[in-house]
């Protein structure tokens, strides 16, 4: 099995920024405790303590609150306050940008919509605001680069690259749609013209993180693995909370045989984000398969392997197979059998030989 490189889907983020002046920590006796998934509902949108910024929040970036101090929020993953009025509860998200289109339908208020969808995983729906942006203000780059990453997400890339090169002709000095650009040379594995787009991006921004990793993955696909961990490593550098970064720079840890650095890298990138399936994934297959044993754990591993089945609903081949592995690794045949056969039933045929291979292994060890 190979492990996978993970993309990150990044949008186009403009206007001013607030900035949250409550107290230093959520202890103070005045906060009452809640737990609740909200939404950011503006751009640019300051998280911090006593008036200093220490993050920027994405207009659609949901996030958990755990604490109320008068018009503050305290975000438990980040450690800081947001203003409760930059926020509604998810479940309100889609109501409260519906509402203001109701009184001024304009093409900024489709795009923020559009964008608060895609955090609601409704894509079409994103595209279809997206689009009455574009039909109000044929020139709006910007609602042409997010239609591009909704199209990206739903896996036509003809459509997506269409729009991103729309959108550069509009602006040409897009950073991010340069680097969105970028992702559909990935994904056909046209490496020049990957290169060529990320490149722009760092010239036209050097602190684009999203740029930083994608040329990461350029450079690993291209045989250059320790300019992909530089690159990783910069992205990380830029955006310290950059979980994508760490699990690309773990793969390609891996890939050179730096077990304990890959095994670091997943940990951290599954603490900044604990449903990531496919961190969960790699790191599971190392601790089950490691060619250096010092880095086994069955325990563990089978542990990770359980979260990122239940992440893909027990649908995907590839989970089902680590879990297998984790299992065998634990001594645990029967149920490393039980796991392997879920896996060959969702496998592609260009899988099975090496999967049904697999359990004659499985079979064998059993019986000792």
């Amino acid at each position: 099995m190979v492990g996978r490189c993970v993309l990150i889907a990044a949008f186009t983020v403009c206007g001013v920024p607030a900035i949250a002046h409550a107290g230093a920590s959520p202890d103070d006796r005045s906060a009452n405790s809640i737990v609740r998934k909200v939404m950011v509902i503006k751009w640019r949108t300051k998280l911090g303590t006593s008036g200093v910024a220490k993050h920027i929040l994405k207009l659609g970036e949901i996030v958990t609150v755990s604490r109320v101090n008068g018009g503050f929020m305290w975000v438990e993953g980040f450690g800081g306050w947001i203003r409760s009025a930059d926020v509604v509860a998810i479940n309100e998200a889609d109501a409260h940008f519906t509402k203001r289109l109701s009184t001024s339908r304009t093409a900024a208020n489709f795009i923020d919509r559009g964008v608060a969808r895609v955090s609601l995983n409704r894509l079409d729906d994103s595209i279809a605001d997206f689009t009455a942006a574009i039909d109000l203000d044929a020139k709006n780059w910007a609602a042409y680069n997010n239609r591009g990453n909704s199209w990206y997400q739903t896996g036509n890339f003809d459509k997506s690259l269409s729009d991103y090169e729309r959108a550069i002709q509009l602006n040409p000095k897009s950073d991010q749609s340069w680097d969105h650009r970028s992702r559909i040379w990935i994904a056909k594995q046209d490496w020049p013209r990957a290169l060529r787009d990320v490149n722009r991006a760092i010239e036209l921004d050097a602190k684009n993180a999203s740029a930083y990793n994608h040329r990461g993955i350029v450079h690993l696909k291209t045989g250059h693995l320790q300019q992909a961990i530089a690159d990783h490593t910069r992205a990380i550098e830029i955006e310290p909370r950059f979980d994508v970064a760490y699990a690309n720079r773990a793969y390609v840890h891996k890939q050179i045989g730096e077990f304990g650095k890959s095994l670091n890298d997943y940990r951290q990138s599954l603490a900044l984000n604990p449903d990531s399936h496919t961190a969960h994934n790699d790191l599971a297959w190392i601790l089950s398969t490691c060619r250096d044993k010092s880095f086994r754990n069955g325990k563990q591993a089978v542990n990770h392997a359980q979260k990122a089945c239940e992440l893909t609903n027990f649908k995907n081949w590839n989970m089902l197979d680590t879990l297998a592995a984790a299992h065998a690794e634990s001594k645990n045949f029967e149920s490393a059998l039980k796991w392997l056969n879920k896996a060959i039933e969702h496998a592609p045929e260009s899988q099975l030989s090496e999967l049904n291979q697999r359990a004659k292994v499985y079979r064998s060890q059993s019986k000792r």
